[in-house]
C-alpha cells in the first residue's frame, strides 16, 4: 500500500484516495454526459417555441410600424428591425447547422462520456454564439433607450 497519514482518528492511504478520486471522476463524467443528452432534448423542444416567438416578435414590430408609420422614419426603429432580421438569419443559417450537428452527435453517442469531437465543436461555436448575444444586447439597448 502507499504512504498514508492520519487526520482526526481516520487513517488514509494515498492509493485509496487516488482510487476514490478516479471513481468520482468517472461517475461525474457519466453524470455530465447524461445531463448533456437531457439538456439537448430540452433545447430542441424549446427551439421550436423560440422560433415561433421570434417570428411573432418581428410581425408585431412591423405591425407597430404600420400602425404608426412615423416609426419607420426613426433610425433606432429601422436599425432594430434590421438587426433583428440579421440576428434571425444568422442564427438560422450559421448557428443552427452547427447546433444540429452537436445535437445529432449527442443523440447518437453510445459511450457514457462526452465525445472529444463535441467539445471541439462546442468551443468553435462560442464566438458565433457571442456575436448573436451581442446583436440581442444591441437590439435591447436600441429598443429601451430609443436614441
Amino acid at each position: 500500500m502507499g504512504e498514508g497519514f492520519t487526520y482526526r482518528r481516520f487513517s488514509y492511504t494515498l492509493r485509496s484516495q487516488d482510487q476514490a478520486f478516479q471513481s468520482y471522476r468517472q461517475a461525474s463524467a457519466v453524470w455530465l454526459a447524461l445531463e448533456l443528452k437531457y439538456a439537448h432534448q430540452g433545447v430542441e423542444k424549446l427551439n421550436k417555441a423560440a422560433t415561433i416567438g421570434w417570428i411573432a416578435l418581428l410581425l408585431t414590430g412591423l405591425l407597430m410600424g404600420w400602425i404608426n408609420p412615423s416609426l419607420f422614419q426613426m433610425l433606432w426603429f429601422d436599425t432594430s428591425i434590421a438587426l433583428f432580421v440579421v440576428f434571425s438569419l444568422y442564427s438560422e443559417m450559421v448557428i443552427g447547422p452547427k447546433m444540429k450537428t452537436m445535437h445529432e452527435m449527442i443523440r447518437t453517442c453510445e459511450s457514457e462520456e462526452i465525445p472529444q469531437q463535441y467539445k471541439i465543436l462546442s468551443s468553435k461555436l462560442t464566438p458565433y454564439d457571442w456575436f448573436c448575444k451581442l446583436l440581442v444586447v444591441a437590439i435591447i439597448i436600441l429598443m429601451a433607450l430609443k436614441p
